[in-house]
């Protein structure tokens, strides 16, 4: 169990989101779900909730500094103690042409994907660092170790949140803050299909959003505290482009 411990997940209104949030609940974790949409934050704490987990919600742009900074302050105020894990998760993802793709566009994706996590790490390190240590997780892909075309955006960012985290892992490991990655390949989102592969072995099929979340547990807990800098794959039903390395 996580006792005494307080994230934030962003993109906490998605499959994934939701799916990590709930697993660290499970936990013990006073979990904060972060997202543009109050409705989807809304459902996901009310199922934590239903588990017997608690949880909270709050609408913020993951993009913009001013609003971690706001945001970490008051989910501080209200669990009464700095934040010890943060996942990023929040991104972008869209199968596009590389020509069709308009500089603010990819500049969107950019920001999604890897300037929101150096803006949340760097808002939740000196608390932290002030508790004696934490754990930033951040939601990187199968498309930060292998390129795919037609995804040009994501990759570059992908690989970018691969190699911030090696950085951070370098830069925080003084202060006992452990910065990890995990690379899911594609995560199943249709609840009919996610059914029909729950029973299935995980190396013949798609990934669905617990077994990542199940690994971004592990991470955030004291069994991965030798960990730091690491870049976990996991990808279930391997993606083809793995053969290539």
């Amino acid at each position: 169990m996580l006792k005494n411990e307080v994230a934030i997940v962003t993109g906490g209104g998605g499959n994934l989101g939701a799916a990590i949030a709930r697993k660290l609940a499970d936990q013990g974790v006073f979990t904060v779900v972060c997202g543009r949409t109050a409705a989807t934050l809304k459902v996901t704490v009310a199922e934590i909730a239903a588990r017997g987990g608690t949880a909270d919600w709050y609408c913020a742009d993951v993009t913009s500094c001013d609003d971690w900074e706001k945001m970490v302050d008051e989910v501080q105020r209200r669990a009464g103690m700095p934040v010890s894990i943060l996942v990023n998760n929040a991104a972008r993802f869209t199968w596009r042409a590389f020509r069709d793709w308009d500089p603010r566009a990819f500049r969107d994706v950019l920001e999604s994907n890897l300037l929101s996590a150096m803006y949340g790490s760097r808002a939740v390190m000196d608390g932290m660092r002030a508790r004696g240590g934490g754990s930033i997780i951040n939601i990187s892909s199968v498309h930060g170790i292998v390129a795919d075309k037609n995804v040009a955006p994501h990759v570059a960012t992908k690989f970018g949140l691969n190699g911030l985290t090696l950085a951070l892992a370098q830069d925080l490991k003084d202060d006992k803050i452990r910065v990890n990655a995990v690379c899911p390949g594609a995560v199943e989102k249709d609840p009919v299909k996610i059914a029909a592969l729950a029973n299935e072995w995980p190396g013949s099929r798609m990934l669905l959003a617990d077994d990542v979340a199940d690994v971004v547990t592990f991470l955030a807990s004291p069994a991965a505290r030798a960990m730091t800098g690491a870049l976990v794959p996991v990808y279930g039903k391997t993606h083809p482009g793995i053969k290539t390395l």
